[in-house]
């Protein structure tokens, strides 16, 4: 086995240094990868020799380098790109049967637990005829969006060897030609959220963002709506990491609704315990106003051992994770305990997280 170290990006804009053993003989390079909120990932990473090549497929933990599972791929399978908030990603693969292909996309779990990548039992799979003329030897399936439930529509885009175009998939149908949003010659990202499908788009001198509603696109025209809806859809910032642990906040008790979405205030702060302290806000996109909590946690291997809420927006300015006071008063483990039912302000009017307008990555 060779080691080659690669730089791997998570799906929060995340970046990680990771060292990964692959079988000598090969000139390896990355190929495609799959976050999930966890900071899990799945990557594929393709080798070439003088006598033929190889496909490796692993599980990665990002933030401790560890390789969770491994497995080979066959010349008819690839890593599908796609975002969604749960812990699946999917493999495609492509078969001929008389002259028509299909595509099967298979799941698989990538989550902190996972041990090992069987591919021969995926845990769903949806079979989708793709259309007539597809040609393997010049086209490919790009990004998938999985369905939002098992009756939904998922879409994959295809390069049809001059264009991207985009079909719908729906499970076990064949794939159905959807019209893009005029100019539109890249397609940079896509995902459903509340029954919408959600595009990153490029042409030759911009950047646009696009929803699709009742068969009809509409411009988004201002990013932070489309990174509201982004974040929303793959649980961005909701899980809290500390080395092999983790907190999932939208797993806590939120009270009456659970938010949409979560963000962290800022970065966390290791106490002199080595316990973690958590600044997080949460929001609910059906609001006019984005008002939620504020709430202020302590983890310590993978469990929350206090737990504060900030339901009212008095002294919003002035708290801060770094205050001399307020480190004091958290290291001497003083912080009322939240209650068990949560009263949320409706006096708050600020935005939630850090703006994401400057967000330029490709949510690829």
């Amino acid at each position: 086995m060779s080691t080659n170290t690669y730089d791997l990006w998570d799906n929060q804009g995340g970046n990680y240094s990771v060292s990964i053993d692959l079988p000598d003989g090969y000139s390896w390079n990355q190929g495609s990868i799959v976050s999930s909120r966890f900071l899990t990932a799945a990557v594929q990473f393709n080798g070439t020799s003088n006598t033929g090549s190889l496909r490796v497929l692993d599980i990665i933990d990002l933030p401790t380098g560890r390789v969770l599972a491994s497995a080979n791929l066959t010349s008819s399978q690839f890593l599908l790109p796609s975002q969604d908030k749960d812990t699946s990603f999917q493999v495609g693969e492509i078969s001929s049967i008389q002259g028509s292909y299909k595509l099967a996309i298979n799941s698989y779990d990538y989550s902190l637990a996972a041990t090992a990548i069987n591919l021969a039992s995926p845990s769903s799979t949806i079979n989708v005829n793709l259309p007539a003329g597809f040609n393997p030897s010049t086209m490919w399936v790009g990004n998938y969006v999985p369905p939002e439930s098992s009756s939904g529509v998922g879409y994959v885009t295809v390069w049809n060897g001059t264009a991207w175009q985009l079909y719908s998939a729906s499970i076990g149908g064949t794939a159905a030609l959807v019209d893009l949003p005029s100019g539109v010659t890249s397609i940079g990202g896509a995902f459903s959220y509340m029954g919408e499908l959600y595009l990153q788009t490029f042409n030759s001198t911009a950047e646009k963002f696009y929803h699709r509603t009742a068969g009809s696109w509409s411009e988004i025209t201002n990013q932070d709506d489309f990174w509201r809806a982004h974040d929303a859809a793959t649980g961005y910032q909701s899980v809290i990491r500390d080395g092999q642990s983790a907190v999932d906040l939208l797993g806590l008790n939120w009270g009456a609704s659970l938010p949409d979405y979560c963000y962290q205030e800022q970065e966390p702060v290791r106490l002199a315990d080595g316990s973690l302290l958590v600044r997080a806000t949460t929001g609910f996109t059906a609001e006019t106003i984005d008002v939620g909590y504020e709430r202020w946690l302590i983890v310590n291997n993978g469990q929350v051992v206090e737990d504060k809420t900030f339901s009212s927006a008095t002294g919003l300015g002035l708290r801060s994770l770094h205050t001399a006071d307020m480190a004091m008063s958290i290291s001497s483990r003083s912080m009322p305990a939240s209650p068990a039912v949560l009263a949320r302000s409706q006096t708050s009017t600020r935005t939630r997280g850090a703006s994401r307008s400057t967000r330029s990555r490709s949510t690829r």
